[in-house]
Order: C-alpha cells, then structure tokens, then sequence
C-alpha cells in the first residue's frame, strides 16, 4: 500500500524490494503490508547491516555508492509518489547495481558478472 492508502498496482512481484529505502535512509512506512498469497519475506536490520558491511573495505564500498545513487533517486520523487515499494522504472536500481560492479570490477566481462536481483 502507498501513500494515502493506495492500493499497490500491480501487486509485489518476485526479486522485488519492499521497504529497501529503510536500509539506506531514515524512512517512516507509507502504509499498510497485506498478502495475498504465501510468499518470502527477508528482515535486514540496517545498524547490523551497517556494522558488518563496515568490516570488509570491498563490499562497504560498494554499498556506499550505490546507497548515495539510491538518495539521490529517492530525493527526486515527489512525496505524494513515495511508497514503500520501489519500482525498477522509479529509481533504476539495476543500473545502479551494474555501476558499481563495473567501477569495482573493471576488468570483469559483463556477460560474466550477473547481479542475480534483477
């Protein structure tokens, strides 16, 4: 559910993230979460995660850049657009994914590096 109690559409699909801007960014939730149908659902804790990513210089690197790609997408919707489901045409955050394993695997053909999220 969206902002004003917005009935997503369509509803959650696979590899899609629900609530991902409360990894990155202070957020209060936009709405109510009802399922239809049995489904997965993955609790990150962000401070935990913040803590472990600290620890390996590689992967809290590229958490970093795409953190800030992902502000500044977010920071470019319109409040009354913001929602607890963010779509890839919202923020494009494969491409952002992509971006940051080419500058941190440069030398990594593309058809071999597969981010596996979207």
């Amino acid at each position: 559910v969206g902002l004003n109690r917005i009935v997503l559409e369509p509803a959650l699909q696979q590899q899609e993230s629900f609530v991902e801007p409360a990894l990155w960014v202070s957020w209060r939730h936009m709405g109510d979460c009802k399922v239809l149908s049995p489904g997965e659902l993955i609790g990150i804790c962000n401070d935990l995660f913040a803590k472990e990513m600290c620890l390996h210089h590689l992967p809290w690197s590229f958490c970093k850049m795409y953190a800030v790609d992902f502000c500044e997408k977010l920071n470019a919707i319109a409040p009354e657009d913001l929602s607890d489901v963010l779509r890839e045409d919202d923020v494009g955050m494969s491409k952002m994914v992509d971006k940051a394993l080419e500058e941190f695997f440069p030398e990594t053909p593309e058809a071999s590096v597969q981010t596996g999220r979207y």
